[in-house]
């Protein structure tokens, strides 16, 4: 929960927005936020299961007002929205498609709006030699996936689009992975 709560801050959430999640999950994320911020969210998944237990958490919390989850690409989303969130999501986007991935969060997002990007990167030093390859990573924890740089990042960002802040959690995934497993 503290990582969601980072976020929000972040992106100064607050109860008059209406946000966008790209790559919802199982909701976790829009409940957190519409119990703290009361504010009105838009989930996307293209998972069915995913899709199922979101729904059934929403009504489970009695969110039906608030939440909307929809089983629907992203790039077929056609609202505005003051927040964008995209949550280690961008890793299914594939490199070829990134310029089109930042192209629809320009065209979804209200002028002077933000978006929250989370993303497990690639290395600048390895990323022509990854972008060629097949890894542990695309091999077994993202199959078709495709981790960008942070370069890659910047250079498919439309110019109405500008990166405020970069902020590096790697270090935190070997204790969070920790205190789950126990």
């Amino acid at each position: 929960m503290r990582k969601y709560d980072q976020i929000f801050d972040e992106i100064n959430l607050t109860c008059n927005d209406k946000v966008l999640e790209i790559g919802c999950g199982w909701g976790a994320c829009a409940i957190r936020a519409v119990k703290c911020h009361k504010c009105k969210w838009t989930g996307l998944t293209i998972s069915i299961e995913q899709f199922k237990i979101a729904q059934q958490r929403i009504i489970d919390n009695e969110l039906v007002d608030k939440i909307n989850i929809k089983l629907l690409d992203y790039r077929l989303e056609n609202d505005i929205y003051d927040k964008i969130i995209a949550i280690e999501m961008i890793e299914a986007v594939g490199h070829q498609y990134l310029p089109q991935f930042f192209k629809t969060l320009r065209d979804r997002l209200r002028p002077g709006g933000k978006a929250y990007l989370q993303a497990i990167t690639c290395p600048e030093l390895n990323y022509e030699r990854y972008c060629r390859s097949s890894d542990f990573i695309k091999k077994y924890i993202f199959p078709g996936g495709h981790l960008p740089s942070e370069r890659a990042i910047r250079d498919a960002l439309p110019p109405e689009l500008s990166i405020t802040k970069t902020i590096h959690i790697g270090q935190h995934y070997a204790p969070t992975l920790d205190l789950w497993y126990w």
